[in-house]
């Protein structure tokens, strides 16, 4: 994968963040994770491997191992800026949706309060009449302390998740304008062989099997004729080794992906489930306020369906922002860049370089081939 990071843009969108309490939108949100510091970071570091690979190639003197050298550091930094850039856009799309849902929830609780409320009115009245007993009013008073206990919890909930995401953007948010997740961003899981496939490309992965082609250069560049028989040795057992690790570091690295794939799945399917529920919650609303027109119910039980409603609002709210988290963990963790309109907008200003900048050489320039 190549990049392109717009530092202009992305610094001055900072600057906004940081000076405006703002409405936001996803898409804003997940283009912000362009001037998080681990990406200018890792861009340094690209920046200077490129060079550093320029130079290496460019001099007729310089030695094969120095130059493999060179074009492991280039291709380990920009492997580590997708990384960067990845997890950067994990983290804020992440902590947007738990806004989101926190937000939901915190509203979700007010009403069952209200609702808990009026709940404790009628069972005051009735007690009264003595069509009830002391015993259902002491329930009706317990069910809304629970409700306002939950309230508080809920609103807690919401502060923390609002100093978690203005603490990454740098800016104050006002959640009550933050925009819901757009259907586009919730695109289907990639393939999983896609997914190994792109993995065998981390850093993680790609430092091992470096370390194994080191071991045999080192190993290919020794010839008997000049070289000891015992660093002969030495170099396969050292390549050996290098072999042994790089397996094991690709069947453990896999294996993570492998999980963070299942998540994926998983939070896919819950979310589709949701969907089906919250349907079913609307179609009962629309029966129960039919049936209220009719005078076959009290205006009490339609706001209890009501609330039913507004927890299968919830609990769709919050599948839609776990399955959106899941999608940018997996796609952090395997670097395995989702596609769609809305990645193509949000990511695709970093497409057609590879990662070094607008002014950086290009992929041709530096390896003298294509992808």
């Amino acid at each position: 994968m190549t990049f392109r990071l717009t530092l202009v843009v992305a610094t001055a969108s900072m600057l906004m963040l940081g000076t405006l309490a703002f409405a936001l939108t996803l898409e804003e949100a997940l283009e912000s994770a362009l001037a998080r510091p681990a990406i200018l970071t890792a861009q340094l570091e690209l920046d200077e491997a490129r060079v550093n690979l320029e130079r290496r190639e460019a001099d007729p003197l310089a030695l094969r191992p120095e130059v493999e050298a060179a074009r492991q550091r280039f291709e380990l930094a920009q492997a580590s800026y997708e990384r960067a850039y990845f997890q950067s856009v994990a983290e804020v799309g992440s902590a947007y949706a738990n806004a989101l849902s926190a937000r939901q929830e915190a509203e979700l609780a007010s009403r069952r309060v209200s609702l808990n409320e009026q709940l404790v009115r009628a069972a005051e009245i009735r007690s009264a009449n003595g069509t009830a007993t002391a015993l259902d009013l002491q329930e009706a008073q317990t069910a809304l302390e629970g409700a306002q206990q939950a309230q508080s919890a809920a609103q807690e909930a919401l502060n923390l998740s609002q100093r978690r995401l203005n603490g990454l953007l740098e800016g104050t948010v006002r959640l009550e304008s933050l925009e819901l997740i757009p259907d586009a961003a919730l695109v289907d899981v990639p393939p999983l062989e896609r997914v190994l496939n792109a993995a065998e490309g981390h850093p993680i992965v790609l430092e091992a099997q470096q370390a194994l082609e080191l071991a045999e250069l080192n190993s290919d560049l020794l010839d008997p004729v000049f070289t000891p028989r015992s660093e002969i040795e030495s170099a396969g057992a050292q390549l050996e080794t290098a072999q042994e690790t790089a397996r094991e570091v690709a069947r453990g690295y896999a294996l993570e992906v492998r999980d963070l794939y299942s998540q994926a799945q998983t939070a896919r399917t819950a979310y589709n489930v949701a969907r089906d529920r919250l349907t079913n919650a609307q179609e009962r609303l629309a029966a129960q306020q039919n049936r209220l027109e009719a005078g076959l119910i009290s205006e009490l039980e339609l706001r209890q369906t009501e609330i039913a409603f507004n927890e299968a609002e919830f609990e769709a709210l919050a599948a839609r922002s776990a399955y959106l988290s899941a999608l940018l963990a997996l796609q952090a963790g395997s670097l395995t860049e989702l596609t769609g309109d809305f990645y193509d907008t949000t990511q695709g200003g970093l497409e057609e370089q590879s990662g070094g900048g607008a002014a950086g050489t290009s992929d041709e320039d530096v390896s003298g081939g294509s992808e």
